[in-house]
């Protein structure tokens, strides 16, 4: 991570599109907790992607756990008077 600095992190961030979800979107499309009268297959489709896509966080995660600590020299955090 050699030259990547908090605002390239930043700018690499602000490129990404939030993900939508079938599953997200039925839920909010919905009066109710959970949706009733909906087609057996989309509400596989749903679950088989909010299982996939909490899959690849995990990873995701594991893979952000093993990197290096980076020093973040230019952000201040006043809530903890460091």
């Amino acid at each position: 991570m050699s030259g990547f600095t908090l605002d390239t992190l930043r700018e690499c961030l602000d490129t990404l599109a939030p993900v939508e979800l079938l599953g997200m979107t039925l839920l909010r499309s919905s009066q109710q907790l959970f949706p009733t009268g909906l087609p057996r297959n989309t509400l596989r489709e749903a679950v088989a992607e909010l299982v996939a896509y909490t899959e690849r966080c995990a990873k995701t995660v594991a893979q952000l756990m093993t990197l290096p600590p980076m020093a973040l020299t230019a952000v201040s955090v006043v809530e903890y008077g460091l």
